[in-house]
């Protein structure tokens, strides 16, 4: 094995009750504070750090995957197991996704994959106060911070106040901003809830990450001047990528 992680073995102690598995995570992670493993960096094979570490394949496994879950590390199939990326900040209850990409120093970037006109499901039209038969303008979006799939949305808008926008191209323009070019239809008020889930397999295609793979999970809701209810729909973060911020005073 290469030098790496060289002065780490003796910190798994095998008289202590903490499992070897949790005592390898933390070795792991200590190495990444130290900056001894970097972003990017590949971590020694499986079958090095048994040897390394005198421990069992299984007790190898279970610590990776744990740092993998956890968003510490990432694999990449047929090379290895990487140091994954540091999170960005991300007050997404606070400011728009492009505002934060560009305060994080990378360029925010969408891909579109739907965007039409469609009939409002029941659910949606109770939600948004329509009539069932309502048209809505469905858009939803991969989006990227620089060249990397962070977060997934889909929104569903009043078609009656935003039939305007599907003139507009939504890879780099900011869908707010688009609104904000009619009175009626410029966002003053965004309500936010967040929950955390896991990704199911279409979040695992699109954003290139495992099924049941952490995420933050937005439900917004996008008024007007006029208390009326603009825009409805969904925010999905990769959970190892962004870290929201909550701040209130007391």
């Amino acid at each position: 094995m290469n030098d790496v992680l060289h002065g780490y073995r003796e910190q798994i102690n095998r008289k202590n009750l903490t499992p070897l598995y949790s005592q390898l995570e933390k070795v792991i992670l200590k190495a990444i504070n130290d900056g001894v493993l970097k972003e990017g960096d590949i971590l020694p094979t499986e079958l090095e750090l048994e040897h390394y570490f005198q421990i069992s394949r299984t007790t190898v496994r279970q610590a990776m995957s744990n740092l993998v879950l956890g968003g510490y590390l990432y694999k990449v199939q047929g090379k290895g197991t990487y140091v994954q990326k540091k999170k960005m900040k991300f007050d997404y209850m606070q400011e728009s996704f492009n505002d934060q990409v560009k305060k994080n120093g990378l360029t925010p970037y969408s891909k579109v994959i739907f965007f039409e006109v469609e009939t409002v499901n029941l659910d949606v039209a109770e939600i948004m106060k329509i009539p069932a038969d309502s048209k809505v303008i469905r858009l939803k979006r991969i989006r990227y911070s620089g060249d990397e799939p962070i977060a997934l949305t889909d929104a569903y808008l009043r078609y009656d106040k935003c039939s305007f926008i599907l003139d507009y191209d939504f890879e780099y323009n900011s869908l707010f901003e688009t609104l904000a070019k009619k009175e009626e239809s410029r966002i003053v008020r965004v309500r936010r809830v967040l929950e955390a889930v896991a990704a199911d397999e279409n979040d695992s295609r699109l954003l290139k990450i495992n099924k049941g793979f952490p995420m933050q999970y937005f439900i917004e809701e996008a008024y007007s001047k006029d208390d009326v209810l603009i825009a409805y729909g969904t925010f999905k973060c990769r959970g190892d990528r962004n870290q929201s911020i909550v701040e209130s005073k007391i």
